[in-house]
């Protein structure tokens, strides 16, 4: 598989699974860590096609987001609670149009 220069915990799909065992991956855009205004490198173009990738791979259905996210800034529980830093989230250079209040974040 081509990629640019990441690693894959960072550019990977993150694995949603229901009640019934059915598993899928969420591909998120990725950026080289905050994009051409602070980010590590440029091109990141192949490694945003890295989740489908793996998806493909694994046949799995996944579900295409335009939120910029990296996998290790998130950690979530299996019961419904996700835990993430505005610096992280909200940082203009990955999803400006993103506030605490459009994610409604407590």
């Amino acid at each position: 598989m081509l990629y640019n220069d990441s690693w894959v915990r960072d550019n990977s799909p993150i694995f949603l699974v229901n009640n019934a065992g059915d598993v899928w991956g969420v591909d998120w855009d990725f950026n080289a860590w905050v994009g051409l205004k602070g980010g590590l490198y440029y091109p990141w173009d192949l490694d945003t096609l890295v989740a489908q990738k793996i998806c493909d791979i694994e046949a799995l259905d996944s579900y295409k987001t335009p939120m910029i996210l990296e996998g290790d800034f998130i950690h979530v529980d299996r019961q419904g609670t996700l835990i993430t830093t505005e610096e992280c989230l909200l940082n203009p250079n990955r999803n400006p149009s993103l506030s605490k209040m459009t994610l409604k974040i407590c």
